[in-house]
């Protein structure tokens, strides 16, 4: 009696969740476009930006709390689309908001989001905040799930 594997079992044993093992979750580059505490996005939410025109729209929402409204920045929607993170309103101007690394993994982004204190021995003016982040990455995915983790940074404060 053979002991080998069936050819069969041998393929199924390369696949994993779906993928080949050779084909594991990669790390994208990310170009940082915006970062801001005060804008005028006060609900939390995420999206990926894949057009112009939505991120013309989620432009206007970020700036509509300014006067005169800075420039869009720009993004070439061929090879890049954008990962938005939004906090929503906060009255602890402590808080902030970071993308900390996008992943691609079976044909969809891996956001992994930063929710950011400082420690809770400072003491921070009670401003209301609403912190957004944006990052563009290659256009290899159109859908994302999104991770969040909270992380306290900085020093303690006296």
């Amino acid at each position: 009696m053979s002991t080998r594997l069936p050819r069969v079992a041998v393929l199924l044993l390369l696949l994993h969740c779906g993928r080949l093992t050779t084909e594991p979750s990669s790390t994208l580059g990310m170009v940082e476009i915006h970062k801001e505490q005060f804008t005028g996005v006060q609900t939390k939410r995420e999206e990926i930006i894949s057009s112009p025109a939505r991120w013309e729209s989620v432009w206007q929402e970020i700036v509509s709390n300014r006067s005169p409204k800075p420039p869009r920045p720009s993004v070439d929607f061929f090879s890049h689309v954008l990962v938005f993170v939004a906090r929503g309103e906060t009255a602890d101007s402590c808080r902030t908001i970071a993308i900390n690394r996008v992943e691609v993994d079976r044909g969809r982004f891996e956001v992994f989001v930063d929710d950011i204190r400082a420690p809770m021995s400072c003491s921070c003016p009670p401003v209301v905040v609403d912190p957004v982040h944006v990052v563009a990455v290659a256009r290899v995915a159109s859908t994302a799930t999104f991770h969040y983790r909270s992380v306290t940074q900085g020093a303690e404060c006296q």
